[in-house]
């Protein structure tokens, strides 16, 4: 099993996936561990996470993936109080974008990406626009609700949504 854990000055956490990696028997455990000071500068070098990203520390207000192309599950980044996220290469996600619960949230920048296999959740922020200039396919529902501020919705390449939009 092989893990890369940013931490956001948060050792609280590292505990927890011990514990938790500690009860997986007969599994080899290696650790790739980030501290990061300000979230809002990283550049963790990352071009692809095989399975999720959550970010849901309440104390990062800014964040940026700027190699990052694909995510193989989801992209979770909720309960923040960021203000800015940016996935400027980023072409694929395998499952969900959850980026919904960010009430201080006014910018999301991921011009490139193409596909998002699952559902695309962007409710609860105060972003006035939702712009994805490259998104072809949104595999399940989109969600745009409860963003009171939100004043347009560019989605010029979009061929197919499998779910509802709210």
């Amino acid at each position: 099993i092989a893990i890369v854990m940013p931490l956001f000055n948060d050792w609280g956490c590292l505990p927890l996936l011990l514990d938790d990696m500690a009860a997986v028997s007969g599994a080899q455990h290696v650790f790739t561990i980030f501290v990061i000071d300000d979230c809002s500068t990283a550049d963790f070098g990352i071009t692809t996470v095989a399975g999720d990203l959550l970010i849901t520390d309440p104390d990062c207000t800014a964040i940026s993936f700027p190699n990052l192309t694909t995510v193989g599950g989801d992209i979770d980044v909720s309960g923040t109080t960021m203000t800015i996220i940016e996935f400027p290469e980023l072409e694929s996600v395998g499952g969900d974008m959850d980026l919904s619960g960010n009430p201080t949230l006014t910018t999301i920048n991921a011009p490139s990406i193409l596909e998002i296999s699952g559902d695309m959740d962007v409710s609860g922020t105060t972003v006035t626009i939702i712009e994805f200039p490259e998104l072809e396919t949104v595999g399940g529902g989109v969600d745009v609700s409860a963003n009171p501020t939100l004043t347009t919705i560019d989605l010029p390449s979009i061929l197919e949504v499998g779910g509802d939009m709210d």
